[in-house]
């Protein structure tokens, strides 16, 4: 567990503290599985000012980008899209339009 905490950026110390606790409590030699700590039915991205929750049987449509030195989550967003309830457009990527490549609401 502790070369998975490391490779998603944890810092050493945690991971340490994390192994020395998990040793107290299971054992040393106990497997703890991914599937018994992660709930499988759910897929959430957070930051601290958003939330996206995904089917977690198409997180293929989120990926992670740096632009410009920029960290981003996109996603792919070819079907129907809604924010607040309202359904958007996007314009075709060849069409100069007045938004400015921003999505309007249809």
């Amino acid at each position: 567990m502790r070369s998975q905490l490391k490779s998603c950026g944890g810092p050493e110390e945690r991971a340490e503290k994390f192994e020395e606790e998990y040793d107290d409590s299971f054992g040393a030699s106990t497997d703890l599985r991914p599937q018994v700590i992660i709930d499988t039915n759910r897929f959430e991205v957070k930051t601290s000012d958003v939330s996206i929750k995904v089917n977690p049987e198409r997180t293929d449509l989120v990926e992670t980008r740096v632009i410009d030195g920029q960290r981003y989550l996109m996603i792919l967003a070819n079907d129907h899209v809604e924010v607040n309830g309202i359904t958007i457009g996007f314009p075709d990527k060849d069409e100069d339009n007045e938004a400015g490549g921003q999505p309007t609401a249809q």
